[in-house]
């Protein structure tokens, strides 16, 4: 339980440092900057899976409409992304945290009113002091 205290600590402080780094940054072109994070994340992930063994089981599972919809949200996740670089970049952190704020609340509305999703009393309380916040 602690080892993932740390962790979840760890990975806010480096979430809450990232827009100094990517500030540090504002010469590169957001472009660039986002070209980098694929191909590092992508050699990372490529270590993994080939210390983990697990290629088979991705190449597999990876096939027809599951890869379509796996680009599709590679593409979204990385406009996302550039969006976010380009923000900070050019100054405009707190409209890039108010964005990452209220997405969360934006995809539950979208769920509940495009997908009919149900939600139980306690998530709605949730919701509702996330939305007031």
């Amino acid at each position: 339980m602690r080892g993932g205290l740390f962790l979840g600590i760890g990975a806010y402080a480096i979430w809450g440092l990232l827009p100094l780094y990517l500030r540090l940054l504002r010469e590169v072109p957001s472009g660039q900057v986002l070209a980098h994070r694929v191909v590092w994340s992508l050699l990372l992930l490529l270590g993994v899976v080939l210390v983990m063994r697990r290629g088979g089981a991705i190449l597999r599972a990876a096939r027809g409409r599951t890869l379509a919809l796996l680009c599709a949200s590679a593409v979204l996740i990385a406009i996302n992304w550039l969006v976010y670089i380009w923000s900070v970049q050019h100054g405009h952190v707190l409209e890039a945290s108010l964005g990452y704020f209220i997405n969360p609340l934006v995809n539950v509305a979208l769920g509940l009113i495009v997908l009919r999703e149900r939600i139980a009393p306690v998530q709605a309380v949730a919701v509702a002091v996330a939305a007031v916040g």
